[in-house]
């Protein structure tokens, strides 16, 4: 059965406990929708840093003080940013990134 609401009637009296369940389900729904596209930002997110990691397995973890030695080491020896890309297995843009910081702390 196809039904179709074309009006509805609410009484003057009974207008302030219909706008009140209005406003109740409209905020469920709103919690219900924001949830949800909250849970496919972060899945979004989690497929986005794994696909990261099957080119560049090292990338958004913690650098180590080693790492950060043995990366200003290469980089005074002339290596690339992709050369340190491809030794660290980082994106060339953390290398960039992480060059940068420890230029700017020495």
């Amino acid at each position: 059965m196809n039904s179709k609401v074309e009006s509805i009637v609410v009484y003057e009296s009974s207008l302030p406990k219909f706008l009140d369940t209005i406003v109740r389900a409209a905020g469920a729904i709103y919690h219900d929708v924001r949830a949800l596209n909250d849970a496919v930002e972060q899945s979004s997110y989690e497929d986005r840093v794994n696909q990261i990691r099957e080119r560049y397995p090292n990338a958004y973890t913690a650098w180590t003080k080693e790492e950060d030695l043995h990366l200003s080491e290469k980089h005074r020896d002339g290596k690339t940013i992709d050369e340190l890309a491809v030794i660290f297995q980082r994106q060339p843009n953390a290398i960039r990134s992480r060059l940068k910081k420890l230029a700017s702390n020495e």
